[in-house]
């Protein structure tokens, strides 16, 4: 969400769709959590059953994800409800304009877009109802991919405003909420090329608030910051041969020097989570690919390992690069390896001197909101807004909730999600309120 000074132009014309701002403001309706979960959850399944002729590639099914999900949030919150304007750029907005535009806008992101639809892990055969269906339990649970990661937190946004927008409420800042795609193929494409653009700029962004996890606990999980992924490639070059004889000097007795290596220093790490309790706070190396070969009956001559990395903010990246190459020299000669990703750490300070901090836990202290603050341990779209200087909290409102996103059974409550909408009412009033920052 973010609070900018211009209002959107009236007729903006878009890849997307063809939108008309809408400049009155009227009391909204309210709206139904369930339903919405549905309407993705169908946008979801279509994608996912299209043909490879109309869908050949991940970002293609994304795209088209994109385009229904946001023709109907433009129908249902523009046309229907008339509580919102509605600008789309290469990401989406929903505009709230407020009485000092002179003051920094505040960013209350990221409820983005897209589902995952096509992964084992969400498999009709691995939950107990259809992961696209948002059923509702009788203990109130909703059953849907995306409740957690990440419908709730965009719907929470919207019904918080449409709340505040009825009881008649006032702001000094503008408040935008942007949803946004390609988050879960690593933002480069939605969040990352949108804070590169002009339109970002003119948009004045003081403040941004970017998802979080839920929490199996009483405590609410707040991140000022996120590991660094990196994607570490390491080629093992050895002699090749028939698969008949005892080659000598091969890549794969380098490959398997390599991987128990990291594997150790794996190990190590884990050890130090445990006992830190923080996950965030350590580094952790995961093997997820491993190719090479060329025939059955050949030793190949090369053979190569990926390791996703996420570098926590503790660890310099010259102390990370140190590591890197005593690992793989354990393999030997003709072993090499080079960075496909290599991402930098950015936090947001917690001090008396951070006003958008002090006025975010006196928010959470209104609500009876007892923090767990620690760093995210994978990566969001905050990090683009970190990097530009601006202050970025990671923060969702589910309490009392196993950590199930993109796994089987996601799940939100009902009362926990309602609960979180209250909670977001008090944040962005407070928020959208600091008068100096």
């Amino acid at each position: 969400m973010i609070i900018n000074s211009p209002p959107p132009p009236r007729n903006v014309t878009v890849s997307l769709i063809c939108v008309e701002t809408v400049t009155s403001f009227v009391k909204p309706r309210k709206f139904p959590f369930l339903f919405f979960l549905k309407i993705c959850s169908f946008i979801s399944t279509v994608t996912s059953q299209l043909g490879t002729r109309e869908l050949s590639s991940p970002q293609r099914r994304i795209a088209a994800q994109n385009s229904m999900f946001l023709s109907f949030i433009y129908w249902y919150f523009i046309k229907y409800q008339r509580c919102l304007s509605f600008k789309v750029y290469r990401c989406v907005g929903l505009s709230k304009t407020h009485e000092k535009p002179s003051l920094a806008s505040t960013l209350f992101f990221d409820p983005f877009v897209q589902v995952l639809t096509g992964m084992a892990h969400i498999r009709k055969e691995h939950w107990d109802c259809d992961p696209f269906e948002a059923k509702k339990m009788e203990n109130g649970d909703i059953y849907a991919r995306g409740s957690q990661d990440m419908k709730c937190v965009g719907i929470q946004y919207i019904e918080a405003i449409r709340r505040l927008i009825s009881d008649g409420k006032r702001m000094m800042r503008t408040i935008h909420m942007t949803f946004v795609p390609d988050e879960e193929i690593g933002g480069d494409l939605g969040m990352g090329k949108f804070t590169k653009t002009e339109d970002f700029r003119n948009l004045n962004v003081g403040f941004g608030l970017d998802e979080g996890l839920a929490n199996p606990t009483e405590k609410f999980s707040l991140y000022h910051g996120e590991r660094a992924v990196w994607w570490v490639e390491v080629n093992c070059v050895g002699q090749p041969g028939h698969g008949s004889q005892f080659i000598q000097d091969t890549a794969a007795v380098k490959l398997q020097k390599v991987l128990t290596a990291f594997l150790n220093y794996r190990d190590q790490e884990e050890a130090r989570a445990k006992k830190s309790g923080k996950l965030g706070d350590v580094n952790t190396p995961n093997l997820t690919y491993l190719s090479g070969g060329v025939a059955k009956n050949v030793v190949p001559s090369n053979l190569t390992l990926l390791f996703d990395l996420r570098v926590s903010p503790d660890t310099t990246p010259e102390d990370m690069v140190k590591k890197l190459d005593e690992l793989v020299a354990m393999g030997g000669s003709g072993v090499s390896y080079k960075l496909l990703r290599k991402d930098i750490s950015y936090t947001t300070p917690l001090g008396d001197d951070n006003a958008w901090w002090k006025t975010f836990k006196k928010a959470c202290e209104k609500e009876k909101v007892d923090l767990h603050i620690e760093i995210f341990p994978a990566g969001t779209d905050s990090k683009y807004l970190r990097a530009l200087g601006i202050p970025c909290f990671g923060f969702s409102p589910m309490n009392n909730t196993p950590i199930l996103l993109h796994d089987h059974n996601e799940y939100l409550n009902e009362d926990i999600f309602l609960h979180g909408i209250s909670i977001y009412e008090t944040i962005i009033t407070d928020i959208a309120n600091v008068p100096d920052a």
